[in-house]
């Protein structure tokens, strides 16, 4: 089976790259062809730290979960995130700050997701606004 596909009226090559080790294209020839997925899909994963977390003026955003550790120097707060997804549900967010602050913490919700998460606050549960697609 061929891993790409050609639309039939523009000639445009869509093609899918198997990230198995030692995986080539079978469809290519070893001078004339080059497509970017062969640098590119290989960092592709070395780039979700990118994404992690975001921030902006209010406060943050906790948009993968992935075990990590942020250090906002400006705000001189740290936040650790301890999980085991998606092996196990849930993900434990511990915040220290140098001095009290005011932060807005949005958490993604997964689209996937059935319902709202049960959210809980220093072991106590949390009011939640957010459905599923949402912060």
């Amino acid at each position: 089976m061929r891993n790409f596909r050609r639309h039939s009226r523009t000639a445009v090559t869509q093609y899918y790259l198997s990230l198995t080790p030692g995986a080539w294209k079978t469809f290519n020839t070893e001078d004339n062809s080059f497509w970017c997925c062969t640098g590119t899909g290989v960092e592709e994963y070395s780039k979700l730290t990118d994404s992690i977390y975001w921030r902006d003026n209010r406060g943050i955003y906790i948009n993968l979960f992935i075990p990590s550790e942020l250090n906002w120097v400006e705000k001189g707060l740290q936040l650790r995130q301890e999980t085991n997804f998606p092996q196990q549900p849930g993900t434990s967010l511990k915040f220290t700050a140098e001095k009290p602050i005011e932060l807005a913490i949005r958490l993604r919700v997964p689209g996937w997701l059935a319902s709202a998460p049960a959210l809980k606050l220093n072991g106590k549960p949390l009011e939640a606004t957010a459905e599923p697609g949402g912060y």
